[in-house]
């Protein structure tokens, strides 16, 4: 029984061995009379095809494909710095476009708050021209018994016309954003207000005499 293994197999390799050499013939028979397939254009190459290209051809032959057939990727500072690790060459490193400038972000332009304006302030004055002060700043003479200041902070105003002979005066203006507003003195001449209270007074005691007289 272990005679007819081997030459079983023996009948089995003598049997197969023409068969061998017939597709081998052919085969050569082939290769002489048929011209090789022409060779297909390569498009630009990926970076696993240059990568493996460094692995399986080396340095030289992959400087040759890539200067021939371009690549598809730019050579960023992470892709020059792995296939620097596989033996990569400045030349092989030439080939490879360079990353393209990134265009810089516009900033968004300065937000600018706009102040809050209350609406003009008109100043009228009677029976003479007079000097304004609002909260503390002089604005000048009235023109015709008037004058409009412009460009108020909105809230209390303190407003305060001055003229010589008159009695000074004052006035409280609550001021609006947007909305105009106006502030209106009938001046009195200085000693005429006192004079106007002595009256008053005096005819309260002449009041209190004729009472008591009667």
């Amino acid at each position: 029984m272990s005679n007819r293994i081997p030459l079983l197999f023996l009948m089995i390799l003598v049997g197969l061995a023409p068969v061998g050499l017939l597709d081998a013939s052919q085969s050569r028979g082939q290769s002489r009379n048929t011209s090789p397939p022409p060779s297909q254009s390569v498009g630009p190459l990926a970076i696993s095809q240059v990568i493996e290209s460094l692995y399986s051809l080396g340095v030289t032959k992959t400087e040759e494909l890539v200067s021939k057939n371009k690549v598809q990727f730019e050579a960023t500072p992470e892709i020059v710095g792995i296939l620097k690790e596989l033996g990569a060459t400045d030349k092989l490193i030439s080939f490879i476009p360079k990353p393209r400038p990134q265009p810089q972000p516009i900033a968004p332009p300065p937000v600018v708050e706009v102040p809050k304006i209350a609406g003009p302030l008109q100043v009228t004055c009677e029976p003479s021209d007079c000097m304004i002060v609002v909260n503390q700043r002089f604005y000048g003479l009235t023109e015709a018994h008037r004058k409009v200041v412009p460009e108020l902070k909105p809230g209390p105003a303190t407003v305060q016309v001055f003229t010589d002979g008159y009695e000074p005066q004052t006035q409280r203006v609550d001021l609006q954003e947007g909305r105009p507003a106006e502030a209106r003195f009938m001046q009195s001449e200085r000693g005429l207000q006192a004079a106007s209270m002595l009256a008053r007074w005096g005819a309260v005691e002449v009041c209190k005499e004729h009472r008591e007289a009667g």
